[in-house]
């Protein structure tokens, strides 16, 4: 999704006001809602008392690379945000709203399918779109510092296939960061990250939320 000039800086200047029937979900330091002026977007806001170094971070490089050129990408395969709002509970932060294609409802995490056996979507299909989501990542330099099922989300697609696009947890905090300029180090680190975390595969996966 691409939002032009105009529609950004508006979205920065406008004062969102934020029910709670637009609740999504919530994460370890934010509440995610809808953005109640544009369907395509969600804001991102900070639980009170909850004060991160990494969080901002976390923020920070999300603008950071949600500038780069997405047209050169096989899929958005990471949530862009689009910078700091103002809303009734406080300070926001906007990012693109990830839905199904079919259904236009929020799409559902990994995680979900992971643990729920009443759907169509086999563990080879998400290893495929996992491993294609990993080979993305290190091909355009993309950190995240935690790639939990939970933090990606799992975007069916009019003919069902499914791309997975990762919602929270980018970054790194590499003092000399060579893995933004690197594909080599950058791929290097992903699979580090992997490997120390037990996600090189689906049933790994899902065993470790079981055991939760």
């Amino acid at each position: 999704m691409c939002i032009g000039k105009k529609l950004k800086n508006l979205i920065k200047k406008i004062m969102v006001n934020i029910q709670e029937n637009d609740f999504i979900a919530e994460g370890l330091y934010q509440k995610c809602y809808r953005h109640p002026k544009n369907t395509n977007l969600c804001v991102k806001i900070e639980k009170k008392d909850i004060k991160q170094p990494r969080l901002e971070n976390e923020i920070n490089y999300s603008i950071k690379v949600s500038k780069k050129k997405w047209a050169k990408f096989e899929y958005p395969f990471y949530s862009k945000c689009y910078g700091a709002i103002e809303t009734n509970l406080g300070k926001g932060y906007v990012f693109d709203l990830i839905t199904d294609e079919d259904t236009h409802q929020v799409s559902k995490t990994m995680n979900y399918y992971l643990l729920n056996s009443n759907h169509q979507i086999t563990d080879l299909e998400l290893q495929t779109a996992f491993d294609k989501l990993i080979s993305l990542m290190a091909k355009h330099r993309i950190i995240a510092n935690d790639l939990w099922s939970t933090n990606i989300c799992c975007k069916i697609l009019k003919d069902k296939s499914i791309q997975l696009i990762i919602i929270d947890g980018l970054g790194h905090r590499d003092f000399l960061p060579l893995v933004d300029w690197f594909s080599f180090f950058a791929k290097k680190k992903i699979n580090r990250r992997i490997i120390k975390h037990g996600l090189t595969d689906m049933d790994t996966q899902r065993k470790k939320y079981l055991k939760q």
